[in-house]
């Protein structure tokens, strides 16, 4: 489904090769002990000694990672940058590697994200240039000890397809949405809320909690209250009667297509990779620019390109984003957990459920034959007030042939699907992420989008 093209990263680390040339080969006056401690690689001592310039912290920050200017200046280190960086093959989660927290502290020591100050000081060149190195390192290696397992330099499509958890569509237990309308419908008369039996022709009075939409056993419509004793007596002679109030189509979530091959195991999501991509890139366009790099640069326009590519509004055209809208159509009404009541979530307009469907979503006939002790049978007809503007109450299949009306306790494979989407899509706070264009943040959706 999501087609990460990695030769940039080969091209990026060429162009980080290039500017080491102008930058990584300056000689240094030996003028002072950090300089001096800087050389004979005691690289503790530079980076916990404040009276060491920033300059000269964050290069020992940088050397505390492994990253040396030497070891990219030998012929082959285009050919694996995972080595070149000196990342151990076994480092596996960028977040919990111990070079993670020095590229960090190289880069706050040099420059903020904002690329042109820190500490309310505008920064000296060299410090911008060790910031451009501090990034561009940390981008690297973030990429190779996520995405390349086998730590051998390279990343290949299998590695990607494993990192992202994606099955693909033509997977036989890729599955399909299968959500068909309930043999009962849910009628608020604006003082009570019933669920009622198109087949049985039986009645529901929901309690607490109210509008969940789950049949459990029923009576008779008198004994249930939606309409009393005396007035089936008065329609016998017709024949029929009129109930009005407010209607919901209930739907059942039998099944939801299986995105994801399993529960993301790596340390970071693809999309947090992704967010990451976008935030370092940036950063380093900062770089550049204090750097004095014209706008017009090569290595700007690409880095450029590269942001608009990943960062792209999420509005393409391709079968895989039209299945995932239908699931996240769902996904942003769904009730995650028990509730007391769910009026206000679950319930999706009638046309965005048939369309997110697989197989048809049918409108009942509102309306029930009921037994008359009389000789002609009642048919009464549920006048929908909302008849222009039908919703449709959302419950989701248990696996065991029962419903329940929040996905946690729903079937593993619906639960699955739900959970990984909402984690892909959120941010630390949990709110959704937009699909906005440039904005800086990436959703699921602009991934599906990515060239």
């Amino acid at each position: 489904m999501v087609n990460m093209k990695l030769d940039w990263t080969k091209k990026l680390g060429l162009v980080f090769l290039l500017t080491l040339l102008f930058y990584g080969c300056k000689s240094v006056d030996e003028e002072t002990d950090c300089v001096y401690h800087l050389n004979q690689k005691d690289y503790n001592t530079v980076a916990s000694d404040s009276s060491c310039s920033t300059y000269e912290r964050a290069s020992a920050e940088l050397g505390l990672t492994g990253f040396l200017f030497s070891n990219f200046l030998v012929g082959d280190a285009a050919d694996n940058f995972r080595q070149a960086l000196r990342i151990p093959n076994s480092a596996s989660s960028w977040t919990a590697w111990a070079g993670r927290t020095h590229y960090e502290n190289a880069m706050q020591l040099s420059g903020n994200s904002t690329g042109d100050s820190y500490d309310g000081l505008t920064r000296p060149q060299k410090d911008a240039e060790i910031h451009y190195f501090a990034t561009i390192g940390a981008l690297l290696s973030m990429t190779y000890i996520e995405l390349d397992a086998n730590a051998d330099g390279d990343v290949s499509e299998t590695e990607i397809q494993t990192f992202t958890n994606i099955r693909e569509s033509t997977d036989a237990a890729y599955g399909k949405n299968d959500i068909a309308p309930a043999e009962w419908f849910e009628f608020d008369t604006g003082a009570d809320v019933y669920l009622l039996n198109l087949t049985s022709g039986e009645c529901i009075q929901q309690g607490v909690p109210k509008y969940d939409g789950i049949w459990d056993g029923g009576t008779t419509f008198a004994a249930c209250g939606i309409v009393t004793g005396p007035d089936l007596t008065g329609w016998e002679g017709a024949g029929e009667g009129t109930v009005s109030g407010e209607c919901a189509v209930v739907v059942k979530v039998n099944e939801i297509q299986n995105l994801f091959l399993s529960a993301p195991g790596s340390s970071m999501s693809v999309a947090d990779l992704t967010q990451n991509f976008v935030t370092y890139v940036n950063s380093i366009d900062n770089d550049l620019v204090a750097l004095g790099i014209e706008e017009d640069s090569d290595l700007r326009k690409g880095l450029s390109d590269f942001t608009a590519n990943i960062d792209n509004g999420g509005t393409c055209e391709n079968d895989t984003l039209t299945e995932v809208d239908q699931i996240f159509s769902i996904l942003d009404v769904a009730a995650k957990d028990p509730a007391a009541d769910y009026e206000n979530v679950n319930l999706l307009s009638y046309g965005s459920v048939s369309a997110a469907s697989d197989v048809t979503v049918s409108l009942p006939d509102f309306s029930i034959v009921l037994p008359s002790p009389g000789l002609v049978p009642i048919t009464v007809t549920f006048s929908c007030n909302n008849a222009s503007s039908l919703d449709a109450r959302l419950i989701y299949s248990d696996g065991g042939g029962g419903y329940v009306p929040n996905y946690a306790a729903a079937d593993a494979a619906i639960y699955a699907t739900f959970s990984n989407l909402k984690d892909l899509n959120t941010d630390v706070s949990s709110n959704p992420k937009p699909n906005v264009a440039g904005d800086e943040i990436i959703s699921f959706k602009e991934l599906l989008c990515m060239e």
